[in-house]
């Protein structure tokens, strides 16, 4: 079995010198560990909105009462971060998404729980219409 991928207070550390160890072989040492730096801060951005949405995601479920089944919790975090990406997207359907992740094929989820998490998520990310030029 694969070793779960954990962050840990040196993983950005570690992140950073393996990009850095890497560039050093196509540019001089200081521009390496500058493109590198630049790089974990792209990366750590990145993880950060997701990661403090799934908290909040987590949080309110909690003060409503409703309990993720801890062995369905990879997919409902899986379902989320797809929620999470289509809701900036022009035209992106959340009832299509739901419907996807509760069907059989999609693993079947409480539909229950997967509104939840919608109503939670797409007002505070709400898709943006595309402009119409005049």
């Amino acid at each position: 079995m694969a070793k779960k991928k954990v962050l840990g207070i040196t993983s950005n550390l570690r992140y950073q010198g393996k990009i850095q160890k890497m560039l050093e072989g196509r540019m001089d040492p200081e521009t390496a560990r500058d493109v590198a730096r630049r790089a974990n801060e792209s990366r750590i951005a990145g993880f950060t909105i997701y990661n403090t949405m799934w908290q909040k995601v987590l949080v309110t479920l909690a003060k409503d009462g409703i309990v993720i089944p801890p062995y369905q919790r990879g997919l409902y975090r899986a379902f989320f971060n797809e929620l999470l990406k289509a809701s900036t997207k022009a035209g992106a359907n959340k009832e299509y998404i739901i419907e996807k992740w509760s069907s059989e094929e999609g693993g079947a989820l409480n539909v229950n729980i997967l509104n939840a998490i919608a109503d939670i998520v797409w007002p505070i990310r709400k898709p943006q219409e595309t402009a119409t030029k005049v």
